[in-house]
């Protein structure tokens, strides 16, 4: 705040090595518009509610105070990181699957447990495939839907065998590891599914123990 013992230009002194030169001409006009005092008045209104404190210009602002951790909030901190880290290395041995998502689909089908002829509307759950994936099944006489929009080709998840059974493509996913336990085509959809799921929660995790850090569980 401007005194008698601190004129305008003797703060802007003070705040130069911290404001940009275009923030201390905006602070300049702002103050000769509504005079120093009303200005230093407004920000001090605007700043979070604390221990007060002064700055090198004079004006009292807040300081939040920190909250200090607790066991239970470092434990709940390190539950969250280590579902972040089995997150992160799921994605490291298995990159492709970053990139092969899942959705589902709403298509009518005939109901084979009625009486009389007659179509429901069922959800399918479809996987991504490349376009020569595509193309090879449908010679075949599958069915694989095509997404103008986003130029996706979508094979229903039944069909996953069909796909990546007899091929070199699931080698390129499980690499060294096809065909051992937990990493044959039998597998392919739940980790497919695993996957999804990862890449769904892990920006709510970093974002949990950003705020966890700062407020505790």
């Amino acid at each position: 705040m401007v005194s008698s013992t601190m004129t305008a230009g003797d703060a802007a002194d003070q705040l130069r090595p911290l404001m940009p030169d275009d923030l201390l001409r905006a602070f300049h006009r702002l103050g000769m518009a509504v005079g120093y005092r009303n200005l230093a008045r407004a920000i001090a209104a605007l700043a979070p509610k604390g221990k007060a404190v002064a700055n090198l210009a004079g004006v009292t602002t807040a300081k939040p105070a920190a909250h200090v951790l607790t066991e239970a909030d470092t434990e709940y901190i390190t539950s969250l990181e280590s579902q972040l880290v089995e997150a992160e290395t799921f994605f490291q041995d298995y990159p492709l699957l970053q990139a092969i998502p899942l959705r589902i689909n709403r298509r009518w089908r005939d109901d084979a447990r009625a009486f009389h002829p007659r179509k429901i509307r069922q959800e399918i759950e479809q996987l991504s495939i490349s376009a020569d994936m595509a193309q090879q099944l449908r010679l075949q006489g599958k069915h694989v839907d095509y997404d103008k929009r986003s130029n996706t080709h979508w094979l229903d998840s039944e069909l996953i065998d069909e796909a990546y059974g007899k091929d070199g493509e699931l080698s390129e996913i499980f690499g060294a590891r096809t065909d051992e336990p937990g990493h044959s085509y039998d597998d392919l959809l739940g980790k497919y599914r695993q996957a999804r799921d990862f890449k769904a929660a892990m920006p709510a995790l970093r974002a949990e123990i950003a705020r966890a850090q700062v407020e505790g569980a």
